[in-house]
Parts: structure tokens; C-alpha cells; sequence
């Protein structure tokens, strides 16, 4: 048993460090558009940062569908039943690809309204602006998000982590380029982003058409021997006895042949199952912050600005339990069912330990921290205890996050999500219930209960749920 909670362990660091690269990236992509657009003025960078931030929301849209693609082929094991969840996540990424960019062309006007009244036409301009080139661009982006799942659901987190780093690369060399060399603006950073976003798209593209799906006669052919010495039926070929490691023990290759389900609407709607409780939990999760900083903002700018300037710091910490999360989803689809719950227990093994290291950091290196975002006295103080209350959130939020990706892989997918809204709605409450006795402590304390709450029901529901099922026709057995 300790043998093989140490090999999912294993498993799961070599699958996440890529993934939190990738996700670094991101975020770094973002702050280099901030950075170069900052030295033309508040108005511009006030532009480019709400800009950025509206892209992060409706990531959870499209989150659906990669996760679901991810899941799927990560879960099957026959060349039919990956393509169909490729075709399945293609047809629903583009079909959201629509309606988000549609939905964003015709709003962005209303939407940089709510931000900028008319005494801030520079900055409303700008956005405009910015946004007129980034929204489209996003069909870009959700394309190079698409290819990045077909990758991790062979496996394969370390091409999507290079491409992510090329695209920075890239921007690297266009923003300066466009912005002021070109005389661009705004606008040129819009179009640095998109087109570095663009051009590793296309190489990705290339990588993943030469990229095999697996091989259903190879896969096949010693699938009886294997069976043979998993369930005790008789005794392996030697050849096939010296393969035969706790890895491969744990996830054989399949025995049956199963139908894989057909047509382009039924592998569309499978895939937007496998990922919608991902993709939900995520918005819920956004939805969810949201509501806190309304009631953040009831304590004024200060408060506003150091929450602010916290939930960003606590990105780098957030980024690693959402890079476990990723690789539990892979490594559980892609084991055999009875294995979910070693696997969500390693999860959280791993997930806690850098929970624990994280909550360590920001409690004490947090005046430090302040310190590199703002020199105004009051934004500090109330950002310094705030950093410190997530030593009390950072622990179960981080068990949390890195068992929900077990638990989307298997049976656990529709409770997890009910999980995640019960406690969004426990945070709102909580929050707003204590935030009048106890003030801006309350507000912290409400998080660190909800986070709690959340993990026991989790933990709870990975207990009774033990062996996860299988997703859909195709998966391992």
C-alpha cells in the first residue's frame, strides 16, 4: 500500500510541475502586458488590466471543454473512442468559441461601462480598444487551449507547458514592438498577445496531428495475459511477467472491446459531461470571490486594494493546488476505477504539503510582500492580515482543489459541484453574517470555514464513493 501511494505521488508531481508552468505563464503573459502598457499612462494600464481580468472569467466556459477532452482521452483506450473525444471537444469548443466572442462583440461597450464613467473617456477608449482585438482573439486563445487538452489527455504536460512559454516569449519581443515601435498603443498590445498566442497555436497543431492516439493492436494484444495476472485467472508469460510493474498492474490495458458512442452530437454532449463539473466549479469559484470583494468593499479602498493586491499574491499558491488538480484528473482517468481513491488520497498528500508550505510563507514573509505592491501604510496593514489568515485557508482550500480532480474523473463528478455551490453559498452567508460583530476578520474567518466545510464534504464523499466509474464506452474497465 505505501509502495503504491508513493508511485501515484510520483505520478502525480511529474504530471503537475508542467501544468503550474503553464499556468505561471499565463499569469506572466498578463503582468508583461500590464508592465509595457504602463509607461503610457494610468488610463491605459487601468485598460489593459480590466481587459485581462474579463478574459479570466469566461475561462470557466471554455473550461467545459478542455477538461472534458482531457478527461476523456486520458480515460479511453481504443483509437475510436480518443477520436471521438476529440471531435466531441473540437465541435464544443468551437461552438462556445461562438457564442462567447458573439456575446462579447455586441457587450464590451456595456461591460467597459460598469468600469469607466464618462469622465474617464481615455480609459474607456482604450479599453475599447484593446478589447475590439482580444475578444476575437479568444477564439485563438480557446483553439490553443483545445490542442494544450489533447495533449494531457495522452499524458503529455510538458508540450503544453513549452508552448506557454513560447507564446511569453513571443510577447516579449512583439509588446515593445508594437506598442511603440509601431506606435500601436493599446492596440498593439492586443495584437502582441493574440498573434504570439496564434503562432504557438499553429505549432501545436502540427505536433499534435503527428501525434499517435495510441495503437489498438499494440494496446490489445497482451490484454489477456495481463487480466491474467491482475485477477489471478493463471500465470503471465515470463516476457509479460517482467513488464508487469505496480503502474501497469493498476492500469491495465482494457479486455473487452466496447462500442464507442457516435455521432457528432452524442460525443459533444459526453464530453461537456466529463468537463462541465471542472468548468462549474471553476465559475463557481470566480462567482464566488466576486461576491466577497462586494463585501470587502463595505471596509473602502483600503480594503478593496489589499484584498486586491492579496488574491494576486496568492495566485502562486492557487496556480500549484489547480496544477495537482489537473494531473489527479489525468492520472485517475487514466488508472483503472478502484484505484480513485489511492489516487485522491496521494492527491491530497501532495496538495497539503504545499498548502502547508505556502500558509508558512505567507504568514511570514507577508509585511514583505505588502511591502513589493504598495507603500500607503493602511493597505499594508489590512493586506498583512489578511496574508495571514490564509495559513488558517490555504491548508483545506488546497485539499480541496487537489481532490476535486479525482473526484471529476470518477463517479464523485455531480456531488463534486454540489460541493463546490453549497460552499460558495456558505462563504456569501458566512461572510456577510460575520463581517457586521467582527469586521474584516470575519470576512477572513468566513473563508477559512467555507474552505473547511468544503474539505470534509470531500473527504467525506471520496470515502463513500470508494472506486470511481467508468466515464463513457471506450474507458479502462
Amino acid at each position: 500500500m505505501g509502495g503504491e501511494g508513493k508511485s501515484h505521488r510520483r505520478a502525480i508531481v511529474g504530471l503537475a510541475w508542467p501544468v503550474y508552468v503553464e499556468l505561471l505563464a499565463g499569469v506572466i503573459a498578463g503582468v508583461v502586458d500590464v508592465a509595457w502598457v504602463a509607461r503610457l499612462g494610468p488610463a491605459p494600464m487601468a485598460a489593459v488590466a480590466l481587459a485581462t481580468n474579463l478574459e479570466n472569467l469566461v475561462l470557466g466556459l471554455i473550461l467545459v471543454a478542455t477538461a472534458g477532452t482531457t478527461v476523456l482521452i486520458a480515460a479511453r483506450t481504443t483509437l475510436a473512442g480518443r477520436r471521438a473525444a476529440i471531435r466531441g471537444g473540437v465541435t464544443l469548443a468551437a461552438a462556445t468559441t461562438v457564442a462567447v466572442v458573439g456575446a462579447g462583440s455586441l457587450m464590451r461597450g456595456p461591460v467597459v461601462d460598469l468600469f469607466f464613467d464618462a469622465g474617464e473617456a481615455e480609459a474607456r477608449h482604450a479599453a475599447l480598444g484593446f478589447l475590439a482585438i482580444s475578444i476575437p482573439g479568444l477564439a485563438v486563445s480557446f483553439a490553443q487551449l483545445t490542442v494544450d487538452a489533447v495533449f494531457k489527455g495522452l499524458g503529455d504536460t510538458r508540450t503544453p507547458m513549452r508552448l506557454a512559454m513560447g507564446t511569453n516569449a513571443l510577447i516579449l519581443v512583439l509588446d515593445p514592438t508594437l506598442i511603440y515601435g509601431f506606435g500601436l498603443g493599446v492596440r498593439g498590445a492586443a495584437l502582441a498577445t493574440v498573434a504570439s498566442r496564434f503562432v504557438m497555436f499553429a505549432v501545436g497543431w502540427a505536433l499534435v496531428r503527428h501525434r499517435s492516439l495510441g495503437d489498438e493492436t499494440t494496446a490489445e494484444a497482451g490484454a489477456e495475459e495481463v487480466e491474467r495476472a491482475v485477477v489471478g485467472v493463471g500465470a503471465p508469460s515470463r516476457s509479460t511477467a517482467a513488464r508487469l510493474t505496480p503502474a501497469a498492474v493498476a492500469a491495465p490495458a482494457p479486455l473487452p472491446r466496447r462500442s464507442v458512442p457516435t455521432g457528432i452530437l452524442t460525443e459533444t454532449l459526453e464530453v461537456a459531461r466529463a468537463g462541465a463539473p471542472l468548468g462549474g466549479d471553476f465559475l463557481a469559484r470566480m462567482a464566488g470571490a466576486t461576491a466577497l470583494a462586494t463585501v470587502v468593499a463595505t471596509f473602502g479602498v483600503a480594503a478593496v486594494a489589499a484584498y486586491g493586491i492579496g488574491t494576486k499574491a496568492m495566485y502562486f499558491a492557487s496556480m500549484a493546488f489547480y496544477a495537482v488538480r489537473q494531473a489527479a484528473t489525468i492520472h485517475t482517468a487514466r488508472s483503472q476505477p478502484g484505484q480513485a481513491s489511492r489516487i485522491g488520497r496521494a492527491a491530497v498528500t501532495v496538495g497539503v504539503g504545499l498548502g502547508l508550505v505556502a500558509a508558512l510563507v505567507y504568514a511570514g514573509a507577508a509585511p514583505w510582500i505588502m511591502a513589493a505592491f504598495t507603500d500607503r501604510g493602511d493597505v499594508a496593514a489590512v493586506g498583512v492580515e489578511f496574508l495571514r489568515w490564509l495559513a488558517l485557508y490555504l491548508v483545506p482550500i488546497s485539499a480541496v482543489i487537489s481532490l476535486s480532480g479525482t473526484l471529476a474523473a470518477g463517479r464523485g463528478r455531480s456531488r463534486l459541484l454540489l460541493v463546490t455551490l453549497a460552499g460558495t453559498v456558505a462563504l456569501v452567508v458566512l461572510a456577510r453574517g460575520l463581517a457586521g460583530p467582527f469586521g474584516l476578520a470575519g470576512v477572513w474567518a468566513a473563508m477559512c470555514g467555507s474552505a473547511a466545510l468544503q474539505c470534509a464534504a470531500l473527504l467525506v464523499l471520496l470515502r463513500r464513493l470508494g472506486a470511481g466509474a467508468p466515464l463513457s464506452a471506450g474507458t479502462r474497465p
